[in-house]
């Protein structure tokens, strides 16, 4: 069960190594490995998959991302600000 957890983790760290670097794609497929593994739902993985997914002009896909966040923590300001300005788009 923890070691579930623990590669949720690691693939999330590599997902914003791939951010980082500007390699969308392999951003995209690590954070979506990493929201399989999760036990729970992990509001950063959308965020992250949501901006990997901006950075690519999948305007449509980042939205739902940011969305996905926010319904997990609504609080979650990044979150919001980016959606906001997906939505002014």
């Amino acid at each position: 069960m923890n070691n579930n957890n623990e590669k949720a983790i690691e693939l999330k760290e590599k997902g914003k190594f791939y951010l980082l670097h500007q390699q969308f794609e392999k951003a995209i497929e690590k954070l979506k490995e990493s929201e399989k593994e999760s036990q729970i739902p992990d509001p950063e993985i959308y965020y992250l998959l949501g901006i990997a997914s901006e950075s690519i002009r999948n305007y449509e896909k980042a939205r739902e991302f940011y969305e996905e966040a926010l319904k997990f923590d609504p609080n979650y300001s990044l979150a919001k600000e980016r959606l906001e300005k997906i939505i002014g788009k």
